[in-house]
């Protein structure tokens, strides 16, 4: 117990219990991130909280973005209860630690990505991806989940990728624990989720819950939304394989593939909304967008 008092007293100072260096690991190199102590993801341990806490946090002057439920899709075999996530942002100078609360699940601060020409804010979520080197690994998993204090929600979809959470229980947040996991060597991949003020970007396993490719590719990636009937997406250096959008309730609404093409026509008439681009360039890119259509 009193090791877990040190830990949350330090995590609440945005302190990492590892080490003062921010990153995470993405397709086997090291990005960078930069502490940002003024904002906050939080995980609610119910939505009838929603109201208490936000009149609490608004009387200490703190912004509260406005609370998501997110169901739990995307699960071939569920290890978990529950059927979705409630979690807000928050934001101000002075954040409280909710260590104590029995509100609030999970916590952690935000950070800003400054790799390469990017600059954008985004806060590490509760949930973890990890990716298998072979089926026969999921009891290594199993017994590293156990031992951090990390819960397996269930595996993907999507071949030997499995889908993880934190909790204040965890012996660290989501970006030192994705870290650990993956420093191990015991596992092909490990990633923390990514969310940015109430939106989704896309997880590493192509659903619209996390991480966005850091290439230097995203760059010479353009979409213009001018007009619906004909949105077009255009790679300046490269040939796009794939195209999937999706939107924000997490379900895609188009697919399609081709080759040889840098340009490529979509029909998004009557979808007016937020959605996510995922564009799969033949260089093996994977650039995500988010795009408002009017």
């Amino acid at each position: 117990m009193k090791r877990f008092l040190i830990f949350t007293v330090l995590f609440s100072l945005g302190i990492s219990v590892f080490a003062q260096e921010y990153y995470y690991w993405y397709r086997g190199e090291k990005i960078p991130l930069e502490l940002m102590p003024t904002r906050k993801f939080i995980l609610l341990a119910s939505p009838d909280d929603t109201l208490a806490l936000k009149n609490r946090l608004t009387e200490q002057h703190i912004h509260v973005y406005p609370f998501e439920i997110t169901p739990i899709t995307h699960l071939k075999d569920k290890y978990i209860d529950k059927e979705s996530d409630c979690w807000t942002v928050i934001e101000g100078e002075n954040l409280p630690d909710f260590t104590f609360d029995e509100s609030i699940l999970y916590e952690t601060p935000g950070f800003l990505l400054t790799e390469a020409t990017i600059n954008r804010e985004t806060l590490p979520s509760h949930v973890i991806y990890v990716r298998l080197r072979q089926a026969s690994d999921f009891t290594a998993l199993q017994n590293l989940a156990a031992e951090k204090g990390v819960t397996i929600r269930g595996s993907s979809n999507i071949t030997l990728w499995y889908i993880l959470e934190c909790s204040k229980e965890s012996a660290g947040n989501t970006l030192q624990m994705a870290n650990l996991f993956y420093e191990t060597g015991l596992f092909e991949a490990a990633e923390p989720e990514f969310r940015t003020f109430g939106t989704f970007i896309l997880d590493p396993i192509g659903n619209p819950t996390g991480i966005a490719s850091l290439s230097a590719a995203a760059s010479d990636v353009y979409i213009d939304t001018q007009n619906t009937d004909n949105i077009i997406v255009f790679s300046k250096n490269n040939y796009i394989d794939n195209l999937q959008i999706f939107g924000m309730d997490g379900r895609k609404v188009f697919e399609s593939s081709w080759s040889g093409k840098s340009l490529v026509n979509v029909n998004m008439s009557n979808r007016k909304g937020i959605y996510v681009f995922k564009i799969t360039l033949h260089s093996g890119d994977v650039i995500c967008r988010k795009t408002v259509i009017k």
